[in-house]
């Protein structure tokens, strides 16, 4: 990586995070394509490709927690650094329900986990009433997209997250 704070430049192959590393940062994608993976043995297990215009280590804004995969270059990469310590400063103006809505969302999506699901042999019948909740809840208000077109840019992105797990993180229904 450059020594520029907010840039990040890695070389294919490079390795931007490991799983378990400590969340300090988040990257938007500017140019290239960055892997997500569960390293796993030998191999790897490839959760998604990241493409320009997308938002990778998001939940390390927030909680700051362990990296849920690992996280490498495939192509020559150029991203955006999101600093979790000026992030979570911007957080702190934000009005306690919101704050509380976050909280609820990331506790749910360490819970779940959905990338691992597809290691997982069964959801157990709590987690399932757990999943069903969280999907009815995010898909059953407007928070996330009002939020979204909020002018300050901290709200906007929690928004942004907020409809992003609603439509693409969330296990699917069964």
């Amino acid at each position: 990586m450059t020594d520029d704070a907010l840039i990040g430049r890695y070389s294919t192959g490079e390795l931007i995070f490991r799983e378990g590393d400590p969340g300090t940062f988040a990257c938007l994608v500017r140019s290239g394509l960055v892997e997500l993976y569960h390293p796993r043995g030998t191999g790897n297990i490839q959760i998604a490709t990241v493409k320009p215009g997308q938002l990778f280590g998001e939940l390390a804004l927030f909680d700051g927690g362990p990296r849920m995969a690992a996280a490498r270059a495939l192509t020559t990469v150029e991203v955006h650094r999101i600093d979790r310590e000026k992030f979570v400063a911007e957080l702190d103006a934000l009005d306690e329900t919101t704050r509380y809505i976050m909280n609820e969302l990331l506790t749910f999506v360490r819970e779940t986990d959905p990338y691992n699901a597809n290691e997982r042999t069964s959801v157990t019948p709590e987690m399932a009433e757990r999943i069903r909740e969280m999907r009815e809840f995010l898909r059953g208000v407007a928070f996330g997209r009002t939020l979204s077109q909020s002018p300050n840019p901290s709200t906007r992105t929690l928004g942004e997250l907020l409809v992003f797990y609603a439509e693409r993180r969330i296990p699917p229904e069964q």
